[in-house]
């Protein structure tokens, strides 16, 4: 019975409202159609990679734009079980920030209905803790397998609403990991959160500074490895825990290797570099150091390939070990970042063959691979610079004519884009090189330089071309105080260890102050030559005269140039070409040791440059011949180059004449005046005569330099200075005066 009557009513509604049904009902299929769209593009799991990459942006911002009411209501979503604002699925989806807001501007109440809305919003507290009371939530609940704290460290809220999380949850929050092993300071310091924010955690929880990934990732390499590093924070994470500094990571990546896979700012690069120098030479898993690494990086501030570039440069030269000379200058071979760098590998090479641990060859090829690898660099660079040590090099015949050329040709491509670098070579060695591998200027880092120097020229345990080098950086650190002339003449200079230019450009400077410091330390380098035991203290004595005051510096930074060229120029570059087998004419093909993996595809001890077969038909010439010293060279003898022009100067630095006897007063036939001394070990130093030929004029002896004593003698003996010649014949010209 109430079946028909049901179907008589029926019929009635259909006959009265029949057209507004035929109104309303495309509109509901419609509805449903767009909600099945919307939850086709929201309702994924933000906990699946892949289902993530399914997120369409696009039609997402599509669906916000053209039916914005959609958004304007909680759904229930299949990876929570409480219904939650839209804007939430689109932040842990990773939907776009364009996306993201229009979504807030089509439903603002949502922070007043969804605490997690409040929450990713960054809304006030008052506002945060209404959502939570409306929906009875409790703060301990999590969304995803995150709790509130982490969600709030995840997307960077503000400061107000991570410390009422902090006051009001329990601790071990403050430990808890997420899916991937992470605290909410690791969360913190991955993603953009202030110096406030991780201050704040690590004061209520210190035990999670320590806490590291599944990856083993540290707090502060996670804090390291992004462009928008922030340098306060990284200096607080250090001196909250600084040994988080020589942790790595299961990849063997340490903080230095993040941020240079990260393209971290300058300032972080420094200051890593700075706290823990040792991390430079360190190889990841695949093999690589920092400065490879940055280098590979097409992204990368050419002024943090340069920094590495020399500080690593710097790492390897001070590093004490057994190697063989070739090997240890071909390992340097892919630090040569600039010009600058350049020079000093160069004055390494140079000096190595003039000491003879080296022979002309073996400078050749290492000369023109530095030249080479200078010549590809894509740092900032001075083309005056990397001109004046190719002309130079070609001068001493390392480099044939066509190779210049070539090597010339090549550095414009990449130089001509590239702004110049300073021209003061003191100023970047100290503004790319950290304080942990200057020397500090103390006057007992420099004499003990000085004796490392003469111990090890002396008993040729050691290339000199190193220790040289590290003494006139030790003396060069002083950079201070030096006068601008001083500044002008090191920048001039393209092989620190070439006496005769140093002569020209302190000739050309004309001071009196300089000349006499530059020809007291040559004197006092030959005396050192001549003697056959003991360190020099004199040298040592007047050396820190020199520096005692300002005044002073810019003729101790000569004096010791001066002093070291002289004592390492044993053979010239003449000497050395004179004994190769000129009657080869192959031409050697550009050298580039390989720096994939940096100094790790270096030359081995017993490997050549050139690869066996590499150069048919060419067989080294015999190396005993070559060689100055016994011990055996590793890569064979170059044959002159053809083409190469003849060096124009008349001397060269082992050419210079030494002083015979240093320390006698000798008559016009050579012999010497003073008796009673026969044995060479027995002669006296330069400050002993100094102090007899004082006592003789009347003089209390002094301790100034010898250039002064000299003057003060000179004065109360003849009534004037002898001019600025050299010390020893004046000297000499003083004990014949007084003696005869």
């Amino acid at each position: 019975m109430w079946i028909s009557d049901f179907r008589i009513i029926l019929r009635k509604v259909v006959r009265v409202y029949s057209f507004d049904i035929l109104l309303v009902l495309p509109y509901a299929v419609l509805s449903i159609k767009q909600e099945d769209d919307f939850f086709a593009i929201l309702d994924l799991n933000p906990l699946n990679e892949d289902d993530k990459k399914k997120l369409d942006d696009r039609a997402l911002i599509e669906l916000i734009t053209h039916h914005p009411n959609l958004f304007k209501k909680l759904y229930k979503f299949g990876c929570h079980g409480k219904k939650i604002c839209p804007i939430v699925m689109a932040y842990f989806l990773d939907a776009s920030p364009d996306a993201i807001d229009l979504m807030s501007e089509a439903f603002p109440r949502g922070k007043e209905l969804c605490p997690l809305t409040a929450l990713l919003m960054s809304a006030p507290n008052n506002v945060f803790e209404k959502s939570l009371q409306t929906t009875s939530t409790d703060i301990e609940e999590t969304f995803c397998d995150l709790c509130y704290i982490q969600i709030a460290c995840k997307f960077s809220v503000g400061f107000e609403l991570i410390e009422y999380l902090v006051d009001r949850l329990h601790p071990k929050f403050l430990t808890k990991l997420d899916s991937g092993g992470c605290t909410p300071l690791f969360l913190a310091c991955k993603n953009e959160s202030k110096l406030e924010v991780i201050k704040l955690l690590a004061e209520k929880s210190p035990r999670s500074l320590k806490v590291r990934n599944k990856r083993d990732v540290t707090v502060l390499q996670i804090a390291c490895a992004k462009k928008s590093a922030s340098i306060s924070i990284v200096n607080f994470l250090i001196d909250e825990w600084p040994d988080a500094l020589r942790m790595c990571d299961s990849d063997g990546n340490y903080p230095l290797h993040d941020a240079c896979s990260f393209n971290a700012k300058l300032t972080i690069i420094k200051v890593l570099v700075d706290k823990y120098t040792g991390v430079l030479s360190i190889k990841n898993r695949q093999c690589h150091i920092p400065f490879s690494i940055a280098k590979k990086n097409t992204e990368t501030d050419p002024a943090i390939i340069c920094f590495l570039g020399v500080t690593s440069f710097y790492k390897k030269l001070t590093e004490k070990d057994e190697r063989a000379d070739v090997p240890k200058i071909n390992e340097l071979v892919p630090f040569v970042c600039d010009s600058h760098i350049l020079r000093i590998f160069y004055s390494i090479t140079c000096t190595s063959f003039r000491s003879g641990y080296i022979n002309f060859r073996e400078a050749n090829i290492l000369a023109t691979a530095g030249l080479t690898e200078a010549s590809k660099t894509t740092c900032n660079l001075s083309r005056r610079t990397f001109k004046a040590i190719m002309a130079e090099a070609f001068e001493h015949n390392i480099i044939p004519a066509m190779e210049m050329l070539a090597l010339d040709k090549e550095a414009e491509l990449y130089h001509a884009i590239r702004p110049t670098f300073s021209d003061d070579i003191w100023f970047h060695i100290n503004c790319n090189t950290t304080s942990s591998l200057r020397k500090s200027g103390d006057l007992n880092n420099i004499h003990l330089a000085m004796r490392e120097l003469m111990v090890n020229t002396r008993n040729e345990e050691k290339g000199s071309g190193f220790v040289f080098i590290n003494f006139v950086l030790a003396v060069g650190s002083i950079d201070d105080e030096v006068g601008r002339e001083v500044k002008g003449l090191l920048n001039e200079l393209m092989d620190f260890g070439c006496l005769i230019k140093l002569e020209e450009s302190v000739k050309e400077i004309g001071d009196a102050g300089l000349t006499d410091a530059l020809q007291s330390g040559r004197c006092a380098g030959e005396e050192f030559l001549a003697s056959n035991s003991g360190v020099n203290d004199d040298a040592l004595g007047e050396l820190t005269q020199m520096f005692r005051y300002p005044a002073y510096f810019g003729r101790g930074v000569v004096f010791a140039l001066a002093f070291c060229a002289k004592i390492t120029g044993k053979i010239s570059f003449e000497e050395g070409r004179s004994s190769s087998n000129s009657s080869r004419t192959s031409a050697m093909p550009p050298q580039s040791p390989a720096v994939d993996g940096g100094p790790s595809q270096s030359l081995r001890y017993s490997q050549s440059i050139y690869s066996q077969g590499s150069r048919p038909g060419v067989r080294p010439t015999p190396r005993e011949s070559e060689r100055p010293t016994h011990r055996e060279s590793i890569i064979g003898d170059l044959p002159r180059m053809p083409g190469a022009r003849p060096i124009n100067r008349e001397t060269a630095v082992g050419d210079l004449p030494r002083t015979t006897g240093t320390g006698h007063r000798r008559s016009n036939s050579g012999e010497s005046i003073l008796s009673g001394i026969s044995n060479a070990s027995n002669r006296p130093t330069m400050a002993q005569r100094l102090e007899l030929l004082e006592i003789e004029v009347g003089l209390e002896t002094s301790v100034a330099s010898f250039i002064e004593r000299l003057n003060r003698i000179e004065i109360n003996l003849h009534g004037e200075t002898q001019g600025v010649g050299n010390i020893l014949p004046r000297i000499t010209n003083l004990e014949n005066s007084i003696f005869e």
